[in-house]
């Protein structure tokens, strides 16, 4: 199911993020987040956008969100997006790694 958010807004976009090391979970909140909000096709270049970490200690394990501010054009966000359906990316850069993965999908309307 897709987050569905009015062209008016301008609110977080929340995507869970988990990591693990040797098979235990480790806290990827050291690591450059970005997120990527494509109509088609895969993100290049200027598609990341910058994100920011929220950790949820409330529950065990831990929860991990990465998170930007996203809103219609002229909302203001730091991401605006014309009224549309978006596929959202997300990636995690390390001093060794940087995957990308396909995380969900947002609609603006």
């Amino acid at each position: 199911m897709a987050l569905r958010i009015p062209k008016e807004t301008k609110e977080y976009v929340r995507v869970p993020v988990s990591a693990r090391d040797g098979g235990a979970y480790v806290d990827p909140t050291s690591a450059t987040a970005e997120l990527a909000f494509k109509t088609s096709g895969r993100p290049s270049g200027g598609d990341w956008k910058s994100a920011t970490w929220e950790t949820d200690g409330g529950v065990s394990p831990v929860r991990y969100f990465m998170r930007a501010i996203v809103g219609g054009v002229g909302s203001g966000a730091a991401v605006e997006l014309a009224v549309g359906s978006y596929t959202i990316w997300a990636r995690v850069t390390t001093a060794t790694e940087k995957p990308a993965r396909q995380v969900g999908q947002l609609e603006i309307f």
